[in-house]
């Protein structure tokens, strides 16, 4: 019962449907690694339990974005930009070629929201972001799509 805790009195199929929505909440995220998923989801509720409005948005997604970072095994470094609407998370790479993503991070309307930007433009055309998870596992994606594209053996994601 220590162990488990209220988990516990749950009965088995209780517990089956809680993993089970656990599990699809996780492959929302990312339906590739639900070994990531599931971090990714603990981070979501985090995230959530703290408001992400009434915390610090950007320091939220630069959060996001290292652990998405640090699960790739990807060297990149995260430069802020203010900007008129918001802050700029933009990657930078010390050990290679530029690698032009960042997340944006604007503080228009009533809560933040989040937009996956390559240079100036949207990666994703007009969707924005609620949750700082969303917005940096959409950036791993990008990143990943920039690399199979661009990478020459000169970007050097892994240092």
């Amino acid at each position: 019962m220590e162990q488990w805790g209220l988990v516990s009195l749950l009965s088995p199929e209780d517990l089956a449907k809680i993993g089970a929505r656990c599990l699809n909440a996780a492959l929302s995220i990312d339906s590739e690694d639900i070994s990531t998923a599931s971090q990714a989801l603990e981070i979501l509720v985090a995230q959530q339990l703290a408001k992400v409005d009434a915390d610090d948005p950007v320091k939220l997604v630069e959060e996001a974005i290292r652990y998405v970072l640090r699960q790739e095994r990807w060297q990149f470094d995260i430069t802020l930009t203010p900007k008129e609407d918001g802050t700029r998370l933009s990657l930078s790479n010390p050990n290679g070629a530029p690698v032009p993503l960042a997340i944006h991070v604007s503080n228009r309307g009533k809560t933040p929201s989040f937009w996956v930007m390559q240079d100036n433009r949207l990666v994703q055309g007009g969707h924005a972001y609620k949750i700082p998870i969303q917005a940096a596992t959409s950036l791993k994606q990008a990143i990943a799509e920039y690399i199979t594209q661009h990478d020459v053996g000169t970007i050097r994601p892994f240092g």
